[in-house]
């Protein structure tokens, strides 16, 4: 029996001992080992094959060895690693061509493992579809509360019968799902309430479904209301791509990546989506065409809106695009983040920003950037800008506004972030800003005024 090298512990000594004699053991498994000790041997079996590329001799029963390790302790499992061990098996044993039994792996998921929490099907074997028994042998596993399946081909039809006969299910997530000419994806019905659709070019769409909306990948703070919302991720690479939006009536959030879309400037109309709030656009180069589309088809229903280029840390948008056509299109926008977006005017009217409530912009482009203007939205909580220099137009006048009360009045958070440092007249500005803000609103939550060095940008 071969000796244990410095073990942390008598119980990490036990386990390496089982599974360096893993083959020996046969049923003993499961009649000699409590569940809990057969779950921390099977985790470190499965750990094992999936970091190690070449196996020891030693497991090459270890296959025949996993029914016996499975237990009610048993709440996660992914396919790939179970594969991993296959494959030794099958190479051991000269079964040239045998293919992963998915089948019986989920059988036997569901006789063995009666609290399974999370099922990955990731095998690397799985290239086209499941078959109709392995669609149907997931309702079986009764405790499972996550489901997902990120390699094989899932039609439509095959995830509303998984969604139908799962109730128990608070995640489905699909990477390759095929719609078979049903182009609404729709379970506003069965108790999801955060849909995440990405779409791009060709057939393939990826789902996630969710019960949950407070869940971090979810990004609550980006869900407006109680729900259901419908999250569409796009990267078109055509203007045929965006007809995908069409058949999606429920978007409440939408995020375009415009890096590969090659005809963006071919957009006559951008689809309408009347339940959307809330819209991201990640824009490449000088291409704000389908924004604009986007924002003069959509933009007033819309509560939160962010422009930033694809590439934040190297690229900029430079557009003939004025900071006030995007709030006039925007007029009932609440918060708004703009980043490496240069404009030929950032003076924006009173009346088309009546609701805004946070304004975020970082531009390490523009040399000198007037937001006098922004500082006058009635509403505003929340400011805070990056720039090389602080422009505040009529200085005069806007530190009178200040401190007669006329505007800030509702503020909670000011940051003013310098990118140059050494510019003492930018500093002074700064200086006398804050001074006159905190003069007039003492009881304001938070003020942040730093000075970058020139290399150094922050996102």
């Amino acid at each position: 029996m071969p000796v244990v090298k410095n073990p942390k512990s008598l119980v990490e000594a036990t386990i390496k001992t089982i599974l360096d004699n893993i083959n020996c053991y046969g049923d003993n498994l499961t009649t000699h080992l409590a569940p809990d000790p057969r779950q921390m041997v099977l985790d470190k079996l499965l750990k094992t094959t999936y970091w190690s590329d070449s196996l020891s001799i030693s497991f090459k029963n270890s296959w025949l060895a996993f029914p016996s390790l499975l237990s009610r302790e048993t709440k996660s499992i992914e396919t790939n690693t179970l594969e991993n061990i296959f494959n030794l098996h099958v190479k051991t044993t000269s079964s040239t061509g045998a293919e992963f039994p998915i089948l019986k792996v989920l059988q036997l998921l569901a006789e063995k493992a009666p609290n399974l929490q999370e099922l990955i099907v990731n095998h690397s074997g799985l290239n086209s579809r499941l078959c109709r028994d392995e669609i149907a042998s997931f309702s079986n596993l009764n405790n499972l509360a996550e489901l997902r399946i990120l390699r094989a081909i899932v039609l439509h039809s095959e995830l509303k019968e998984i969604v139908e006969n799962c109730k128990g299910l608070q995640v489905i997530e699909v990477w390759n799902l095929r719609l078979e000419g049903e182009q609404k994806i729709d379970f506003l019905n069965d108790g999801f309430l955060f849909h995440k659709i990405e779409f791009g070019s060709g057939d393939s769409i990826s789902v996630t479904l969710d019960k949950d909306l407070s869940r971090p990948d979810n990004e609550p703070h980006d869900l407006l209301g109680p729900g259901p919302h419908y999250y569409l991720v796009g990267r078109p690479e055509s203007v045929a791509d965006l007809k995908f939006l069409e058949t999606q009536p429920h978007a409440t959030k939408l995020e375009i990546y415009c890096k590969d879309f090659k005809d963006e400037p071919k957009v006559s109309r951008f689809p309408h989506l009347p339940k959307l709030r809330c819209a991201t656009f990640r824009c490449w180069k000088h291409k704000t065409h389908a924004l604009e589309c986007c924002l003069e088809e959509n933009g007033r229903q819309l509560s939160r809106l962010a422009i930033s280029p694809v590439n934040t840390s190297r690229s900029r948008i430079a557009a003939g695009l004025p900071l006030a056509k995007i709030f006039g299109w925007c007029s009932n926008l609440e918060w708004f983040s703009l980043e490496n977006f240069s404009m030929p005017s950032y003076n924006v009217p009173i009346s088309f920003i009546s609701h805004l409530k946070y304004f975020r912009w970082f531009n390490k482009h523009d040399t000198r950037v007037d937001v006098s203007s922004v500082l006058t939205a009635p509403q505003l909580e929340d400011f805070e800008i990056g720039i090389y220099k602080l422009d505040l137009g009529d200085k005069k006048a806007l530190f009178s506004r200040i401190a007669q009360k006329e505007i800030l009045k509702n503020l909670k958070r000011f940051t003013v972030i310098l990118l140059f440092k050494m510019d003492a007249t930018n500093l002074l500005l700064q200086d006398e800003l804050a001074a006159e803000i905190k003069s007039a609103f003492p009881d304001v939550h938070e003020f942040k005024f730093r000075a970058l060095s020139k290399n150094l940008y922050v996102t």
